[in-house]
């Protein structure tokens, strides 16, 4: 089996270098989905609402009305799909390590403790606390949870797109800072 070397210390072979063949797997999906979009398009506009058009009296009133909700929601559709597929995904910090040394077998000490509690059996301290729900550090209210995910500006809430205001005042939509509760104990999790 083949080794990679990763400052001195053999590492597991990586099999993730052969994931670059799913890019162009990628571009069929892309393809498939702007061929399901384009089907939809004939089968909706061109061969049912379009010729209404025509027909004059109710039938073209609804026809206009169908064909101008259809482009709006064709229009969002494709803007948020493009976003998606067109945005970087990032990358992981250069000084970021995980909890979990693989290469050392070392893990971190809150998660050994569990497993240890595991492995033998005793009870763990959570099982007797009362049903809530649990604390997280990144839950800041429903109101400014639902702000970091659509922005402050209600206008931009249906258009996949943020306010410039948003983007200067907001770190969490760059997607790599989020805020969190100052006085959040982790001892209490």
């Amino acid at each position: 089996m083949p080794t990679m070397h990763r400052s001195g210390a053999a590492m597991a072979w990586n099999v993730f270098k052969f994931c670059t063949a799913l890019r162009g797997l990628g571009s069929i999906m892309i393809l498939l989905v702007l061929g399901v979009v384009g089907v939809t398009y004939y089968a909706v506009v061109l061969t049912n609402y379009g010729p209404a058009l025509y027909d004059g009296g109710l039938d073209s009133l609804i026809a206009l009305f169908v064909l101008i909700l259809f482009h709006c929601l064709l229009i969002m559709l494709l803007w948020s799909y493009f976003s998606v597929v067109l945005t970087d995904p990032g990358s992981v910090p250069p000084n970021w390590r995980p909890s979990t040394d693989e290469e050392r077998g070392e893990a971190d000490p809150l998660n050994g403790q569990e497993f240890n509690s595991v492995q033998t059996d005793l009870p763990k301290p959570r099982a007797y606390e009362k049903k809530t729900t649990p604390k997280w550090r990144y839950d800041l209210g429903r109101r400014r949870n639902f702000e970091q995910v659509l922005g402050t500006d209600k206008w931009y809430w249906f258009i996949p797109a943020y306010s410039d205001e948003d983007l200067r005042r907001m770190p969490a939509l760059q997607g790599l800072e989020y805020p969190s509760k100052p006085d959040f104990d982790s001892e209490e999790f």
